[in-house]
């Protein structure tokens, strides 16, 4: 069994810094860098990196999906076998760098000297980063001299494969020879370990990579591993500005899913299928003749051709998506959600034109007998071609389509149709809402993922493909513009209008989404100083954008403030109304970034803070993004202390699940002010017995106990990354306070929006410090503020004004640039 000890590990300081959160050295104040420095240094005498590995035959077995190595270890599960077809052995190992590095976090960390703890918890994971690296390259030469093969990493615990797999492996090899023990929740100690897999043969090529991110376990990962055969189904469910995915048991009846999760539906009979009113759009669509015979009286062929369905009488039985219309949408003013009222002024208007036919004692031209009635138009040449046939076929009289003293179209007077788009680009997913420019009705809405994500989920990723290949930014442009030409062609068909009478599309989006929905570069925006290449409203040409409406249309982008406060955030500003209040107003967008905006009428302030992952749930020991079997609820007084998305078996726990367990364990005392889970010991007799015993030991460190059938746990460290995460929120917000003059208490209102922060519980929130107490009273969660300021601006010119307002007088603070930041985070880790 041989041991390795003699690998050289090599710390590299950009790589620590980049686990630490930060995005340019060169932004970083010298205090911090020198500390870092210094922490680097002294870390070298205490990494221990040692590997204890064997290689080994192995048999499959695919009937029973085992996977038998050297004839009496076994492994489980299609994984594993999927990923070392063609190989023909075994590489089983476990690496460390030994106890001390972990010795040395904890002990800051109970000191309280978060900071410290932080940098030598990043230092250990670049650490067993390159010892990792540093082996699989031996094996790779290895491999080479030998004319195999090698996988890329395998690892139990890490996508399908049951973390309940470490055991076999700690049965093939010792670990204690190298100081690695394996708990009974099969999580090892030291921390900073890890056990691997490699397959080796010559069935299969040399691995690019060690870690294959392709191959990771992170849900929105374009490349995930497909689903395996099911009893349930997804179903995604449109509503208005929301989007909500379930997993839902088979031949369950839609009405019953709606109802579950509070969509409101249109009916006068409570689903009992005698109204007719409980229409909804369902995809894929099903043919007239498979309808139930209820259905069949309320719905035509032409519309069952269009997919709609009756909510009370649909059995899910696929995988579906289902758009559920808003109640009250027929209002002209636009009162959707958190919306107000409006004022319609949108910059597109159907004129009806009744010219004089020209004769011998009338030699007008056409352009000058048109313009004569509706004033002087700029006209393309498109529109000036068209011209004198349109006018005799209508017989003088015709619908002039005028934006902004530019002639668009000229149509015939029973072409009354005038629409436009409102598109929100979000990272993950795509909103847009299809609206009646003369009546200010939404007519329909989609939502879908954004298809950039096969080149990465963050911005960061998806700018490093621009830069570093040539057709990069082509690729993801062409995406998006490929991804709303669908749109565009759903709205059309479903409401049975043609594209050349869609005039207008509104976009808002992050800056990042912003300069690739435009093909501009935007690779400065990842590096310090963060510069875009503009942050003004533009507006181009459909037909220069290669967009399917009407050619001469126009696409309007909303301005932005800087690299990181983009047109959503202008839009969700404009959505709440908070710039021409005199009361002082907090919005808040939560996520990987959290943007955040501070102020009234007459100044508001805004800064980008990084939170990290934690509140998508990466980073937690079981996290998982929001799908179905996460548990996304937690209360400790009730008899069953979670819930989970969809009701299903827990599969880990999302980021308003962490959230509410956090908040539950500071209530309940489990956890102090700190941070510091108490251990059972320490709360005996004051704490509830059915909640002591969830108190354990989890590979080394105290842990809550979620779930007992699946060993979900919140752990000490857990604990650490939330709380990186919600200092770093709470510490952006502090330091808007202080930039604005004010008081926390002079905050009048605080707006949650976007999708994390519509869904999170205020009152875990604010009991985890994410916001003043004093302002929990004060909250609104707005759900999608951009789609509803995107809505805006198409509907009202004066929005439109209004934006490119807010982008001037909006300022932008670059926390990474204040030496104040830091200190703040730090005091702000605290609950």
């Amino acid at each position: 069994m041989p041991i390795e000890k003699n690998i050289e590990v090599l710390i590299n300081k950009s790589i620590v810094l980049k686990n630490m959160g930060y995005k340019e050295i060169s932004s970083i104040p010298q205090d911090i860098l020198k500390e870092v420095d210094e922490a680097i240094s002294h870390s070298m005498s205490l990494i221990k990196p040692m590997v204890v590995y064997e290689r080994l035959p192995f048999e499959v077995n695919e009937r029973e999906k085992v996977v038998l190595v050297d004839g009496k270890y076994q492994f489980k599960g299609d994984y594993l076998i999927r990923n070392i077809k063609g190989a023909d052995s075994l590489i089983i190992a476990i690496t460390t760098i030994g106890p001390d590095i972990d010795e040395l976090c904890d002990k800051h960390f109970s000191l309280g000297d978060y900071f410290k703890g932080m940098v030598y918890d990043a230092i250990g994971a670049a650490a067993l980063g390159s010892l990792n690296r540093k082996f699989w390259l031996q094996l790779v030469n290895t491999a080479k001299n030998e004319g195999i093969g090698i996988t890329h990493r395998l690892s139990p615990g890490h996508n399908d494969w049951d973390i309940k797999d470490q055991e076999v492996i700690f049965s093939i090899l010792d670990g204690s020879s190298i100081g690695v023990e394996l708990s009974e929740n099969f999580m090892m100690k030291p921390i900073k370990s890890l056990s691997v897999v490699y397959g080796m043969g010559k069935g299969i090529p040399v691995s690019r990579v060690d870690h294959d991110c392709i191959d990771c376990e992170l849900d929105n990962c374009a490349f995930r591993v497909m689903p395996r055969a099911k009893q349930s189904y997804n179903v995604n469910i449109i509503n208005g500005g929301n989007r909500l995915m379930v997993e839902v048991k088979r031949n369950q009846r839609l009405w019953d899913v709606l109802a579950e999760h509070k969509v409101p539906v249109e009916n006068s009979c409570n689903g009992h299928g005698t109204c007719g009113k409980c229409r909804v759009i369902v995809h894929p669509v099903k043919p007239f003749d498979r309808l139930t015979q209820i259905e069949k009286g309320f719905i035509s062929k032409e519309e069952a051709q269009k997919g709609y369905r009756l909510a009370c009488a649909v059995l899910i039985d696929e995988d579906m998506e289902v758009l559920v219309p808003e109640i009250d949408r027929d209002a002209v003013v636009l009162s959707s959600g958190k919306e107000k009222g409006i004022v319609l002024k949108p910059r597109v208007k159907k004129i009806n034109v009744s010219l004089e036919e020209p004769g011998l004692d009338d030699q007008r031209d056409d352009l000058k007998r048109l313009e004569d009635n509706i004033g002087s138009v700029k006209v393309g040449h498109n529109v000036i071609y068209k011209l004198p046939d349109v006018l005799r076929q209508n017989a003088f009289n015709v619908n002039a389509v005028v934006r902004n003293g530019e002639l668009l179209d000229l149509v015939s007077r029973d072409r009354e149709d005038l629409y436009g788009i409102a598109v929100d680009i979000g990272t993950t997913t795509i909103a847009a809402y299809f609206l009646d420019l003369k009546t200010g009705r939404q007519l329909d809405v989609y939502s879908a993922l954004n298809p950039q994500k096969r080149y990465g989920a963050d911005v960061i990723t998806r700018i490093n493909h621009t830069i570093m290949n040539q057709r990069g930014l082509g690729e993801l442009h062409d995406l998006i513009i490929e991804e709303l030409n669908d749109i565009v062609s759903y709205f059309c068909q479903n409401n049975g209008i043609n594209s050349n009478d869609i005039y207008e599309i509104v976009v808002v989006g992050n800056t990042t989404m912003m300069h690739m929905f435009a093909g501009i570069p935007c690779g400065n925006i990842a590096n310090a100083p963060y510069i875009p290449a503009y942050t003004k409203e533009l507006e181009f040409k459909a037909s220069e954008m290669e967009i399917k409406i009407n050619p001469e249309g126009y696409v309007v982008m909303l301005p932005m403030v800087s690299g990181y406060i983009g047109a959503d955030t202008i839009a969700a500003i404009i959505a709440s109304g908070m710039y021409e209040s005199e009361e002082i107003s907090l919005l808040l967008d939560i996520g990987t970034n959290g943007e955040i905006v501070l102020g009234n009428k007459d100044k508001m302030i805004s800064c980008s803070a990084a939170a990290g992952p934690a509140f998508e749930g990466a980073k937690i020991t079981f996290g998982t993004g929001g799908i179905a079997g996460a548990i996304s609820y937690v209360d400790l007084d009730s008899d069953s202390i979670y819930k989970t998305i969809g009701d299903k078996r827990p599969i880990g726990i999302c980021g308003s699940g962490i959230v509410d367990a956090v908040s539950e364990l500071i209530r309940k005392g489990i956890i102090d002010e700190t941070g510091k889970m108490h251990r059972a010991e320490e709360l005996k007799g004051l704490l509830e017995p059915r909640l002591l015993k969830r108190l354990v030991e989890y590979n080394g460190q105290v842990a809550f106990v979620l779930d007992d059938s699946t060993g979900i746990v919140l752990t000490q460290k857990d604990i650490r990354e939330l709380q990186l995460a919600k200092g770093a929120i709470a510490a952006g917000v502090n330091i808007l306070i202080k930039e604005l003059g004010i008081q926390a208490e002079d905050i009048q209102k605080v707006y949650f929006a976007g999708g994390f922060g519509n869904y999170i519980r205020i009152e875990s929130a604010v009991n985890i410090g994410l916001i003043p107490k004093i302002l929990k009273d004060r909250i609104v969660q707005i759900g999608n503020g951009a789609g509803v300021g995107a809505k805006m601006a198409l509907l009202s010119d004066d929005y439109l004004e209004l934006a490119a307002k807010i982008r001037n007088e909006v300022k932008y603070v670059e926390l990474s640039a204040m030496p104040v930041f830091q200190m703040e985070f730090m005091n702000e880790m605290y609950f």
